[in-house]
C-alpha cells in the first residue's frame, strides 16, 4: 500500500504566480521612477538646446540690424517671460515653446541696443551646461537668473 503517490501537476500553484507578479511588479516600479528622470533631463536638453538657437537668432538680428531687441526689465520675472515673446517675435522667432508649458518655467529676456540677457528655469541644475551666465552686465537683468535652476545667456 502506498501512500504517497507523486501526482503530476501540469500548471502554477497560487504562490507561484503570486511572486512573479510581485517581482513583476517591483521592477515596473524601478522602471518608471527612472524614466521620470530621464524625460525630467531630456525636457531641460529641449530648454538648452532652444535656448541656444534663440542666442544664435539674437546675434543674426544684431548682424541685420546693429542693435538687439530692446526690452526692459519688469517689475516681476512673468513681465520677462511677456518680453520673451515679444523679443523672439521681432527677430522672427516663433514656437519656441517650454516643453511642460508649465507656470514659472517661460523663457525670459531683458534686451538694450547692444546686450541682452535670455534665460529659462531648469526642472534640475545638474543639467546645466557650463556657458550659464550667472552674473549678467545688464543692470536690469532677470531675477530669475541669480535661482539655482536658471540656466541664462548673453552675449
Amino acid at each position: 500500500m502506498k501512500f504517497f503517490t507523486k501526482k503530476s501537476s501540469k500548471g502554477f500553484t497560487l504562490i507561484e504566480l503570486l511572486v512573479v507578479i510581485a517581482i513583476i511588479g517591483i521592477l515596473a516600479a524601478i522602471v518608471l521612477v527612472s524614466l521620470g528622470n530621464i524625460r525630467q533631463s531630456g525636457r531641460d536638453t529641449n530648454r538648452v538646446a532652444n535656448m541656444r538657437n534663440v542666442q544664435l537668432a539674437l546675434e543674426v538680428s544684431f548682424d541685420q540690424n546693429g542693435t538687439y531687441p530692446v526690452y526692459a526689465a519688469g517689475a516681476a520675472c512673468t513681465d520677462n517671460e511677456t518680453n520673451a515673446v515679444s523679443a523672439l517675435a521681432d527677430i522672427g522667432m516663433s514656437g519656441v515653446e517650454d516643453p511642460l508649458n508649465a507656470p514659472g518655467q517661460a523663457y525670459f529676456y531683458v534686451g538694450e541696443t547692444t546686450d541682452y540677457v535670455i534665460g529659462v528655469p531648469l526642472e534640475n541644475v545638474a543639467n546645466r551646461p557650463p556657458n550659464h551666465v550667472s552674473a549678467p552686465s545688464l543692470s536690469e537683468a532677470p531675477c530669475d537668473c541669480t535661482a539655482a535652476t536658471a540656466y541664462c545667456l548673453a552675449p
